[in-house]
């Protein structure tokens, strides 16, 4: 899968879930606003898409649908 195809993916993941409101602590890193965090990581990949400098972004997204997996009661029609 390439970065494009991942991104997509990513970005299914994060429509189709109940995204929490206010602060989130995810350990290794806090959000204020879950939903602008993510807008802002999705536009900042697509227009630096293949630039590698941006990859820790995307590994930020890959950690943190990881973290919303391992919480089934934030997940909306997933077991």
């Amino acid at each position: 899968m390439n970065d494009k195809e991942e991104l997509q993916r990513l970005k299914r993941f994060f429509h189709d879930i109940k995204l929490p409101e206010g602060r989130l602590d995810l350990g290794f890193f806090q959000i204020n606003d879950v939903e602008k965090y993510l807008d802002a990581c999705f536009t900042r990949l697509e227009r630096n898409d293949g630039n590698d400098w941006f990859a820790p972004n995307l590994k930020k997204l890959q950690d943190m649908e990881q973290y919303f997996l391992d919480q089934p009661n934030i997940i909306k029609g997933m077991p």
